[in-house]
């Protein structure tokens, strides 16, 4: 008994698992309506939890990024523009995802009516990630 007790916390906390629950994205939801482009384009800042993850490790991740409305993305980092990239939310499956070319593909979503863009860090497995919400 205590061999299949040892076996099942073991299977729930290893990091490739189904049953891992992960808490840096919790509170967000999958945006399920086709959101008008003029509400998505503005000013996306990086959350205070997902600096205090990054421990004011500011360089590969931009404290501020801007989406136009021609589709190009750029990142602010330290108040001071880097190279433009593009953007596009499509509809995947039953929700949105935007995609920043060259970076990632994520799920597009809302938190208190506010739009938000989570990236997973690393292994997704290990439940790791910061989140950009928008502030105009």
């Amino acid at each position: 008994m205590k061999s299949i007790f040892i076996f099942f916390i073991i299977v729930i906390f290893s990091s490739c698992n189904p049953v891992k629950f992960c808490t840096w994205d919790s509170g967000y939801e999958q945006v399920l309506q086709e959101p008008l482009k003029k509400e998505v384009i503005g000013k996306y800042i990086l959350t205070e939890k997902s600096k205090e993850y990054l421990k004011h490790n500011y360089e590969s991740w931009p404290l501020q990024m801007e989406l136009f409305e021609d589709n190009s993305l750029d990142f602010i980092s330290n108040q001071k523009p880097s190279s433009e990239k593009k953007w596009f939310v499509t509809k995947f499956d039953s929700g949105y995802v935007i995609e920043l070319t060259g970076i990632c593909v994520t799920s597009f979503s809302t938190k208190n009516n506010q739009f938000a863009i989570p990236i997973s860090i690393g292994d997704p497995d290990q439940c790791e990630g910061i989140v950009y919400e928008k502030i105009e």
